[in-house]
């Protein structure tokens, strides 16, 4: 079965607990339920989704908006956003990641 691939979209901090718990939390999440697919957990900073082509966001099956601010480029996370909404994505947004979506 392919891992299931959940972007997280944000500047990665290392001394930011929030960050540091994502994948973790992840990969509490799947393991609950035998049947679950593997998860891949993939950062991918505003500015560099900013610059991504649509054949790019299509390959994640889920985006989670993360914590932390401010974005190096709010436009690269609400496009994302704006991606996962018109394509029946599902999206998470959690702190500045939950009032942008």
């Amino acid at each position: 079965m392919a891992p299931a691939r959940i972007g997280i979209v944000g500047e990665f901090q290392p001394n930011f607990d929030p960050h540091n718990a994502i994948a973790p939390a992840v990969e509490h999440a799947q393991s609950v339920k035998a049947s679950n697919p593997p998860v891949a957990v993939e950062w991918i900073a505003t500015d560099v989704a900013e610059g991504m082509p649509s054949d790019e966001l299509s390959g994640d099956t889920g985006w989670w908006i993360a914590p932390g601010s401010p974005y190096r480029s709010m436009t690269g996370a609400l496009k994302v956003i704006r991606y996962a909404r018109e394509h029946d994505i599902p999206l998470l947004g959690t702190c500045v990641g939950d009032t942008s979506t």
